[in-house]
């Protein structure tokens, strides 16, 4: 017969069962034969003794608990405890006088005492009480890594990518530029590059991307934080669609960057610190008229000189863009809503409105965005939402126009007028050149952000191409005279948009001109880059 396992509700509020068992502890740090250290002792303290037993000394055992974990665990368990207690004593012979274990305060864990002695932990532990623990097993961590002379500062930069990861190219270059030493960490790695890293040099700050790299329960970034490490998430997609897959508040005391303004003040509403506006940008290396990577990048100018659709056999108008996003029905599995709502959200698209992100939570009645398990279903309606209306948005302008697709196989469901499909291409590859030939390239904001841009905004301008897009209110970033020419509202309006604009040769030439200069000038990566390390204070 199985054990019956020990529940309890963990700091979320969810119920979790408790693991037992002396596999359950690990080794911090610390001389073997020193005093022990335990950080939690477990539903069954006598299993810390077992783990930690051949370590342990004369000396008085000394522990740290979680009064949450303790009021939960019931009467039962401080008769555990002084079982435990007496078993270490007659098992390692421990002073008569004075205590055997010693209750220390978390404030206790001082940097000396830390080290005085062998530190263990209960591994679950940081899972159920992360806002307790982490703080305390990151300083136990650095305790042992830190060097006894305090370091300066570095020009070096951690970046939790991988070279193949979102923007990782485009944010190591940047800073490149910038004089710094950005240092790439590969997420799959982390656990064990992250403690060499910090004891090498100490980095300016840590960038990631959508979290990547910092685990869900904010240990990694616990071990930066006791470092010294400020770390900044630059949060490209929806920031609840990421916070939803995070199992600690630790997020809530990071520098978040969010692409779309709107979240800011939701965020602050549930508890960030620092929240700051950081849109998307341009590396001119891949977009623009000539390298900005380092000497040595392999990036050479490139001639700018516009070509003729016809070289490409091009459309008057192309899009380039998936027909929903990666993994989209796993992500979203069990999130469905109510069909009338859908119909409702129908409706507002046929009058060129737009049931974003933020319609969505309004009409689902949400003020809770996480931890809830249903912080994803106005996700899931807004991305249904954006789904209809891109592709009504294709429909409409192949009524009027050519339009070539650069996309996957589920456009001919939702678009079956367009009959020019082509394969999805690189981003590092022919995209630019595919921008620079086409006429005009169409732009259709997701509505998971409410008042977000997409890298269309920026890489077509500046490869030399022309962008019309939807009027998302991302674009007050830009100045209106440039904005207005080039917006439009509904799905109907983008076929007259076209042909006034042909038109209009020398005020599309004009504009060509003036939103290139703009986007280069203005709006690149490194301009980004300088904007994160002010804000870090760097």
């Amino acid at each position: 017969m199985r054990p019956q396992r020990i529940r309890i509700v963990n700091e979320l509020g969810k119920p979790r069962t408790l693991m037992s068992g002396a596999g359950q502890y690990e080794r911090l740090g610390g001389a073997p034969g020193s005093p022990v250290l335990l950080l939690g002792l477990g539903p069954v303290p006598l299993d810390a003794v077992i783990a930690a037993g051949l370590s342990f000394s004369g000396a008085p055992v000394k522990y740290v608990e979680c009064p949450d974990f303790e009021r939960q665990m019931g009467g039962l368990w401080p008769a555990a405890v002084r079982m435990a207690e007496k078993t270490a004593v007659e098992a390692f012979a421990h002073a008569a006088d004075g205590p055997a274990w010693e209750r220390l305060a978390p404030e206790a864990l001082t940097r000396e005492l830390v080290r005085s002695c062998e530190v263990f932990r209960y591994r679950p532990a940081a899972q159920l009480f992360p806002s307790f623990w982490g703080p305390l097993v990151a300083a136990c961590q650095w305790a042992f890594l830190a060097p006894d002379a305090p370091m300066e500062r570095s020009r070096a930069v951690l970046v939790t990518a991988d070279l193949s990861d979102l923007l990782a190219r485009e944010i190591v270059s940047a800073l490149h530029e910038l004089g710094l030493k950005p240092k790439r960490l590969s997420p799959d790695l982390m656990a064990k590059d992250l403690p060499v890293a910090l004891t090498r040099s100490r980095p300016q700050c840590c960038v990631s991307v959508n979290f990547k790299g910092l685990d869900a329960h904010g240990e990694r970034y616990g071990l930066l934080r006791a470092a010294g490490v400020p770390v900044a998430v630059w949060c490209v997609d929806n920031p609840w669609h990421l916070l939803s897959g995070l199992k600690s508040p630790f997020w809530k005391d990071c520098h978040l960057f969010v692409t779309d303004a709107s979240f800011i003040g939701p965020l602050k509403g549930h508890g960030a610190r620092r929240v700051h506006h950081l849109p998307l940008a341009v590396d001119p290396a891949i977009f623009g008229p000539g390298p900005s990577a380092p000497p040595g990048s392999g990036s050479a100018p490139r001639d700018f000189t516009p070509l003729p659709r016809e070289a490409m056999g091009l459309g008057q108008l192309t899009f380039v863009g998936r027909s929903a996003f990666p993994d989209r029905e796993r992500y979203f599995a069990g999130c469905g809503v109510d069909p009338t709502e859908l119909d409702a959200a129908r409706e507002i698209l046929a009058r060129g409105g737009r049931p974003d992100h933020a319609w969505w939570v309004r009409r689902l009645g949400m003020s809770l965005l996480w931890p809830t398990a249903e912080a994803r279903r106005p996700g899931f309606g807004a991305e249904e939402s954006s789904r209809l209306r891109r592709a009504e948005c294709l429909r409409a302008a192949a009524r009027e126009l050519t339009v070539t697709i650069f996309g996957d196989e589920g456009w001919r469901e939702l678009a079956p007028e367009i009959f020019d499909l082509r394969s999805p291409v690189d981003y590092y590859g022919p995209l630019a050149a595919i921008y620079r030939a086409a006429p005009y390239t169409l732009n259709v904001t997701s509505l998971l952000l409410p008042h977000g841009l997409t890298q269309r905004h920026f890489d077509v301008w500046a490869a030399g191409g022309f962008l019309i897009t939807d009027a998302t209110p991302g674009l007050d970033i830009f100045p209106r005279e440039l904005t207005e020419p080039v917006r439009f509202r509904a799905p109907s309006e983008i076929g007259p948009l076209v042909r006034r604009l042909e038109s209009e040769r020398g005020l599309t030439n004009d504009l060509r001109r003036a939103w290139r200069s703009l986007i280069l000038s203005e709006h690149t990566y490194v301009h980004r880059m300088t904007t994160l390390l002010v804000a870090l204070g760097l």
